[in-house]
């Protein structure tokens, strides 16, 4: 970074330390960063714990209706 620019990020940093600089002049300096999650039905984790849900269903089912023809071993 250029001097200039260091300098004045100095004077920044050194004015939010001050004790009698306002909390909230203070959180310019440093934002807090905001985060919002949208759900809805058809998310990936939705989708993905009904696909998985299926699956389950389907191998239960063949599980079964398997049947298996056990025969004798040849001499």
């Amino acid at each position: 970074m250029a001097p200039e620019v260091l300098r004045l990020r100095g004077l920044i940093e050194g004015w939010a330390r001050e004790p009698e600089t306002d909390a909230a002049e203070k959180g310019v300096t440093h934002p807090k960063p905001a985060v919002t999650a949208v759900m809805t039905d058809n998310d990936f984790a939705s989708l993905l714990d009904r696909r998985l849900k299926r699956i389950e269903e389907m191998k239960a089912k063949a599980i079964e209706g398997a049947q298996v023809e056990v025969k004798p071993a040849l001499p």
